[in-house]
């Protein structure tokens, strides 16, 4: 069983941090994991009982305790007394014989264990409460890709010419009785695997991360100087 991916883009302040990706047990706690993956995605649209979206997105780090946790989740009252569940009404726990026995594990597995410890060691007022929001910006679920299949021939090559030839033989043995000749497997798209899934996540990763700095080094450069008075140059923007 391939199990579902899903996402927290965080950011600290007005700062995008990074992107946390999560790995949901769905064989071993079906109807928890299925919760998390739909308020990931939003789909469900907006909740009957309290009118607002069913989603993670814009929720906020309502808890943070350094080398011990991180708490959030809560998208109806952001204080950990709120939230709400697909289902309505909170809903039974499905599994507890897990043990918390490792740092990063949240009930699934966490990739994304840098920027939890990044969130962690914002500070905190005396109830725990980050003085610094804490912001869930974006959140969703990934998945695996087709890929995709060889282009065909160029019109006019010499492999195209040669195709046709072959075509024409083709027919020729099927007025035989000859079977058909198999597809090239090279032309039929498979599958992304899970090695192929996490090449690809962090290569978008990384290039999420170059265009985020690209912005930021053009709105310096778009910031217009003026003249202090005294004398100095600093930026308005």
């Amino acid at each position: 069983m391939v199990r579902p991916r899903v996402f927290f883009d965080f950011s600290i302040g007005d700062a995008p941090v990074s992107r946390v990706v999560f790995e949901l047990f769905r064989d071993v706690v079906p109807k928890t994991c299925e919760n998390f993956r739909a308020l990931c995605t939003g789909e469900l649209g907006v909740s009957k009982l309290s009118d607002v979206p069913l989603s993670y997105k814009g929720s906020t780090i309502h808890r943070s305790i350094a080398n011990f946790m991180v708490q959030g989740g809560d998208f109806t009252r952001h204080n950990g007394k709120g939230g709400e569940s697909i289902y309505g009404a909170p809903f039974e726990d499905e599994d507890l014989t897990r043990e918390i026995d490792s740092e990063g594990l949240l009930v699934m597995a966490n990739k994304g264990y840098e920027t939890i410890l990044r969130i962690s060691q914002v500070p905190v007022d005396e109830k725990d409460r980050p003085l610094k929001p804490i912001t869930v910006t974006h959140c969703g679920e990934l998945e695996l890709r087709k890929v995709a299949a060889k282009p065909a021939n160029i019109p006019g090559t010499d492999k195209e010419k040669s195709s046709k030839s072959k075509s024409k033989n083709k027919g020729k043995s099927k007025r035989r009785g000859a079977s058909p000749a198999p597809i090239p497997m090279d032309d039929v798209p498979h599958e992304e695997t899970l090695d192929e899934l996490d090449a690809r996540l962090e290569r978008e990763e990384n290039e999420r991360i170059a265009e985020e700095k690209m912005r930021q080094l053009e709105s310096v450069k778009t910031r217009e100087p003026i003249v202090a008075a005294s004398g100095g140059v600093t930026y308005k923007g």
